[in-house]
């Protein structure tokens, strides 16, 4: 894929990996929109995602509060399965 000819959706582009991709592709002269969690409306010419958006407690698995994990969970695998079906081609 050409990134100067995509328009980019980038998640998780505030700090780290996701940042560094987001201005990649922003220097590559290609658009890039960081979505926001409350973001009802779908932009209709992405065609590249960067799904980055991720937490994680730093806790040992074993110690760590079920409840946190939960939500790591839903937050790394589930955020990024309903960023992929949201934005896969239809």
């Amino acid at each position: 894929m050409e990134i100067a000819n995509s328009t980019a959706l980038a998640s998780g582009a505030n700090r780290g990996l996701g940042r560094v991709l987001a201005g990649r592709c922003s220097n590559a002269a290609s658009p890039v929109s960081t979505p926001v969690r409350e973001t009802t409306t779908r932009a209709t010419d992405v065609n590249l995602l960067i799904n980055n958006a991720g937490a994680a407690a730093f806790a040992p698995p074993l110690s760590a509060d079920p409840t946190g994990v939960e939500r790591e969970m839903a937050t790394n695998f589930g955020g990024t399965y309903a960023m992929i079906r949201a934005w896969a081609p239809l």
